[in-house]
């Protein structure tokens, strides 16, 4: 009796009819089975009828339903969006704000509010050598990661851990690749805002400059 399991061929003799009896070993078939090489395992019946449930729970496991991967943010709004559902509930004291835009922009749209157009037009006029003044300071490259993963997997007030650190790694590379491999990132050393607590980063490349910002003003705790 021949049973075939996708790609895996399964020969279960009859009781008595196995050619050797007391081996036990997997050897790989000369024939073709729906025009594929395959693997076939030869023993006797109560081998062969477990290695059947091994490749059926095998199957089974492979066949099941997996849950789609998030579309990963094309914008800052839709990064913002991601952010939030990771965080789940319980989070929502704490607003966060993503804003990229164009170097020097003087369109006058308004797309960034303040007191964040501020902040980008401070750290525009930087020269691309010249060190960054008070309050800003320079993240090293090998701290910037950290920084944005701190600032959206970390509840700010009491550090509660609202994501898991892959999501958390994702949403931080998708903010880290809005900019190119030469950008320059900053924080603030003190706090900017009326929130009560705030953390973020600043990061500005040949092109464009923009944000990720969490605050919170802690109400109901």
């Amino acid at each position: 009796m021949v049973l075939k399991r996708q790609e895996v061929l399964v020969l279960k003799p009859e009781r008595g009819g196995v050619p050797w009896p007391s081996v036990l070993g997997l050897v790989v078939a000369g024939g073709m089975a729906a025009g594929r090489w395959i693997p076939v395992f030869v023993g006797s019946l109560e081998a062969v009828q477990a290695v059947e449930s091994f490749v059926h729970a095998a199957k089974a496991k492979l066949q099941e339903s997996v849950k789609p991967a998030a579309p990963l943010a094309s914008t800052p709004s839709e990064l913002v969006s991601a952010i939030q559902r990771a965080r789940g509930p319980g989070a929502e004291a704490e607003h966060i704000r993503c804003y990229v835009r164009g170097r020097h922009a003087t369109d006058g749209t308004g797309a960034v509010p303040a007191p964040y157009e501020a902040w980008l037009k401070q750290l525009d006029s930087l020269d691309d050598a010249e060190p960054v003044k008070s309050p800003w300071f320079e993240l090293p490259k090998a701290h910037v990661r950290a920084r944005v993963v701190d600032a959206i997997r970390l509840e700010l007030a009491y550090g509660e851990v609202l994501m898991t650190p892959a999501a958390a790694e994702s949403l931080a590379e998708q903010f880290l690749a809005l900019f190119d491999e030469e950008a320059r990132f900053f924080s603030a050393k003190e706090r900017l805002t009326d929130w009560s607590f705030e953390r973020g980063i600043v990061g500005r490349d040949s092109t464009r400059t923009g944000l990720l910002w969490v605050e919170s003003d802690n109400r109901g705790r």
